[in-house]
């Protein structure tokens, strides 16, 4: 490891003049890593802040209380038809008044303290009562709205900061891929100082559309046995039809450049290309509206990840990036996808990747040149890839060493 606490610390005495410069590690979460509060005041229903979304894994005792809390709570996170969500006074917690600790902790460190190794780890070595002063904080975001909304919350946090290390992790990374495009344009990229990727499915993945058909699924027989007789999963697919995120994690145009098959299955040689793909999704009774009309949802995924490209170059191509990546576990690629009601869509083929974010099609980064040393792999499943022991290590690494280059140019030779 790379936390030189010693040299560091010569270096403020010698009074660089970095020593006075704020610093921030902020972690951007992945879709439902949130949790979703209730910011209104405490009445017969409801306490101030208190988390109505908690999350759903196949942990048995820990999914238990947030599957009943969302059969309580569930018409307070859906959206309407344009993506608005349909209780104004639920989102991300206005203050830090929480009912239990364990909302607390959910606002602090994700659904199910998911952040909370990592976060713990570099809050010991790069903190405030370190040499680095850095503060560490896990950027919550309403991860039920669009990328671009959430994009400018994050760009407001960011130039808070004279330096910033940008750790986004799946939908995260794509959230502060918008950030930096903002920042780029408004002539504040060098406030990123450098950007570690964990995760993020840069040409999207399949699962979000396989949980729009089907609902959400744990992986686990136990746990799916409750939800689907608890009805869980119509609700999930409820909550997710509206969510404009959601539509942003659907496979790119990108995607069939590294996929010619495509994702859906067809009898014929050739699976259908983007246009034909997304023109089978838009006839799906889930896209329409109550007057019979399509969603925009799908047209706005595309515009964003084309606004991702700044002069025909990803603005990961402009960031110091670094990236780790899931590999080693079976993955969807390829879906049957249900021609009516009574069917249900399956998937048809597999390849390599982290579970959620096939590797070779999604993962790897849209760079120009490909520079293999910023990539790092790790054997680890989409949902466990931030709680990997080496993942962790290799973050405190890159922060250790971004930082220690910024504060001494020296120690960078």
């Amino acid at each position: 490891m790379l936390v030189l606490f010693s040299i560091c610390s010569s270096a403020f005495a010698e009074g660089n003049d970095t020593e006075n410069k704020s610093r921030a590690i902020i972690v951007v979460p992945g879709v439902l890593s949130s949790g979703l509060f209730y910011n209104g005041e405490t009445n017969s229903r409801y306490y101030e802040n208190e988390a109505l979304w908690l999350g759903i894994t196949n942990s048995k005792i820990r999914s238990l209380k947030a599957i009943f809390k969302l059969l309580n709570y569930n018409n307070d996170l859906y959206c309407d038809e344009n993506g608005i969500p349909s209780n104004k006074n639920v989102g991300l917690s206005c203050n830090n008044n929480f009912p239990t600790i364990y909302d607390e902790q959910i606002f602090k460190y994700g659904v199910f303290s998911c952040y909370k190794t990592a976060l713990d780890l570099m809050e010991k070595n790069f903190g405030k009562n370190t040499p680095y002063h850095s503060k560490v904080l896990l950027y919550n975001y309403d991860w039920r709205l669009d990328c671009s909304k959430n994009a400018k919350l994050l760009t407001s946090e960011i130039m808070k900061y004279d330096e910033v290390t940008l750790i986004g992790y799946s939908l995260g990374g794509l959230v502060s891929c918008k950030s930096a495009c903002e920042l780029l344009e408004q002539g504040e990229m060098h406030k990123i100082k450098s950007f570690i990727s964990v995760a993020v499915p840069y040409n999207g993945t399949i699962e979000p559309l396989y949980v729009l058909e089907n609902g959400m699924v744990t992986g686990d027989s136990f746990m799916d046995s409750i939800i689907r007789f608890l009805g869980v999963p119509k609700i999930v697919k409820n909550i997710a039809y509206n969510c404009p995120a959601m539509y942003q994690l659907f496979p790119t145009r990108k995607f069939f450049e590294k996929s010619p098959r495509g994702y859906i299955h067809s009898d014929s040689n050739s699976n259908a290309d983007y246009d034909s793909t997304i023109e089978k999704i838009s006839a799906k009774s889930w896209y329409k509206k109550h007057d019979g009309t399509n969603k925009k949802f799908l047209d706005s995924a595309d515009k964003f990840h084309r606004s991702l490209y700044i002069n025909n170059r990803h603005i990961i191509d402009y960031l110091d990036s670094y990236f780790i990546v899931g590999t080693g576990y079976r993955t969807m690629c390829e879906l049957d996808l249900a021609q009516s009601s009574d069917q249900k869509t399956t998937i048809s083929k597999f390849t390599d990747g982290d579970g959620t974010i096939p590797l070779n099609y999604s993962a790897t980064p849209p760079l120009e040149i490909l520079d293999d040393s910023k990539i790092f792999t790790v054997k680890s499943k989409h949902n466990e890839v931030f709680n990997n022991v080496s993942a962790i290590n290799h973050m405190i690494d890159l922060i250790s060493y971004q930082i220690e280059s910024s504060i001494s140019p020296a120690l960078a030779r």
